[in-house]
């Protein structure tokens, strides 16, 4: 599929079509291609102005049917031009524009949306790879598809890893790195601080499949609904505490992009036991966080922490997979958690 759509000169999509038995076309005013105009005296000057619809790309193309199915997206962002044929109008892309017949020149930035909601600086990535910036494909545009295409719908939860597979398939010859149920080798213990949007509940239910294994637990392929990749902002040095020492996988075929039936991973790092509790009054009801953690914060067990115990309940508990209790967890002690890095000052 990646070397298709990779090499199509153009892709035509169906945008307004609801299934695979209606029409490309659809019956539609004409006289809407021409946008609405006005005349306004400014500066003692009476001149023609347009009036431009700020959502019309997001409405028509972002949300069209079409590009809300998680297996459209890497058909999308691997084909170097695509034709929209919409309810009103026809819209195009490619690497450097995004146009439609009442805007043929090209839709301003700020009505077509960022590179990251667009996927234009994913797109631009890949189809330049003898200029690829290795770091910046693993560490910025993977994350990128990994939120993009969680936020889709999927019909059945097994085809998670493969509906995604041409997009791995490309960044990872591009790039020459090893792939890992979703994530890189390379950027692993990063790609490990990812988690489930608290508002990230999926239009369409994906159809899970009862015995089936999709994926490791440590993988954002193991849940479903909305998934937020690890992220680092900020400029201060961090030094990183946890390492990647082996893992494995074990596939249903020999596609290292495809399906998995089992694996594990074997992390070093220090442990801090932790107790889980539910929170009477949480901090933000909104957002469902209802969870409060208590930390042992053993004296000089890792160089660097050193949060005063107040404190423990303000960070943020987001359950991978729901819990209504964790007391017979914290009564055994069999709760810890293993902290990623240390920020300090940059010398």
């Amino acid at each position: 599929m990646s070397e298709v759509y990779s090499n199509a000169l153009c892709t035509i999509s169906a945008a307004d079509a609801p299934d695979s038995y209606h029409s490309l076309f659809s019956d539609r005013n004409p006289d809407i291609v021409s946008p609405p105009t006005t005349h306004l005296w400014i500066d003692g000057k009476l001149a023609r102005y347009e009036f431009s619809d700020w959502d019309l790309w997001r409405v028509e193309v972002l949300q069209a049917k079409v590009n809300t199915r998680a297996w459209v997206l890497q058909e999308r962002l691997l084909s170097p031009r695509i034709l929209y044929f919409g309810a009103r109008q026809v819209f195009w892309e490619c690497v450097t524009k995004e146009a439609a017949e009442t805007n043929p020149a090209g839709l301003t930035g700020g009505s077509v949306g960022s590179d990251v909601s667009t996927g234009r600086g994913i797109r631009a990535a890949l189809l330049s790879a003898q200029d690829a910036d290795v770091d910046s494909i693993l560490s910025y545009h993977w994350p990128n598809v990994v939120k993009l295409f969680t936020h889709c719908d999927l019909t059945f939860s097994r085809d998670k890893l493969v509906a995604v597979s041409a997009l791995a398939r490309m960044m990872s010859t591009i790039s020459g790195e090893d792939y890992v149920a979703g994530m890189w080798k390379r950027t692993l213990e990063r790609n490990l601080l990812w988690f489930k949007s608290r508002n990230g509940a999926s239009r369409v239910q994906p159809q899970v499949d009862a015995g089936i294994y999709r994926a490791p637990s440590w993988s954002w392929a193991s849940v479903d609904g909305q998934i937020e990749p690890g992220r680092i902002s900020g400029t201060r040095r961090r030094d990183v505490l946890i390492k990647a020492e082996d893992m494995k996988l074990d596939y249903v075929t020999d596609d290292r992009m495809g399906t998995i039936q089992g694996g594990w991973l074997r992390l070093r790092g220090t442990l801090l036991s932790v107790k889980l509790l539910r929170l009477d009054n949480p901090p933000r009801p909104e957002d469902g966080a209802s969870w409060g953690i208590w930390i042992d914060w053993t004296p000089n067990k890792l160089q660097g922490l050193n949060y005063a115990a107040e404190s423990e309940t303000d960070l943020d508990v987001i359950l991978d997979r729901p819990r209504d209790s964790f007391d017979q967890d914290n009564e055994n002690g069999s709760l810890f958690s293993a902290h990623y890095f240390v920020a300090s000052d940059a010398s």
